[in-house]
């Protein structure tokens, strides 16, 4: 059975929840199957009612699975541009550059809060791409292009440094 979460005005911005109230999912929330349930449900639950397994408080059981999940989406993605059907490649993008928000968030250990004041919360993370804020300010505008899916890429391969990164620190 799907429950439903309010979704809360922080996360309205085009090309997300843009006319929408509610999102639905489909409950337990486990930590290892983020890539299962709707963009941001994570963080909109964590926001509004708590969270008991919050992916940013165990890394290690969902952000490898994700990225072993966008290498997946990455083919598809390539695929649907070499064959020129941009609708549902733009789709694909859209969804999966929430899952990179959320992604980074977490990796800097916490919940997105929001996309209105998103470019300023790119700034304040310590493990980021270069040039975020402004690489995804262009994934957000223009999604359905192909140097969009080109961006989406490449935070993608530099978000897995960031992590590998930030786990060789945590070792130390």
């Amino acid at each position: 059975m799907l429950a439903k979460v309010k979704v809360p005005p922080e996360f309205k911005r085009d090309p997300f929840f843009f006319a929408q109230d509610v999102t639905s999912f489909q409950p337990p929330l486990l930590r290892h199957k983020t890539h299962h349930q709707p963009v941001f449900i994570y963080d909109i639950v964590a926001k509004e009612e708590g969270l008991l397994e919050a992916p940013w408080n165990s890394l290690e059981d969902c952000i490898p699975s994700l990225f072993i999940e966008w290498k997946t989406q990455e083919k598809i993605l390539h695929e649907q541009f070499s064959l020129r059907k941009v609708t549902n490649a733009k789709e694909i993008v859209t969804e999966w550059s929430g899952r990179f928000l959320s992604a980074l968030f977490w990796i800097n250990g916490g919940p997105l809060q929001g996309l209105t004041a998103l470019e300023a919360n790119i700034q304040k993370l310590t493990y980021k791409p270069v040039n975020t804020s402004e690489r995804v300010l262009f994934l957000l505008k223009k999604p359905g292009m192909y140097h969009s899916f080109v961006q989406l890429s490449e935070l993608y391969t530099e978000l897995q440094k960031q992590y590998a990164i930030k786990r060789i620190r945590l070792k130390k």
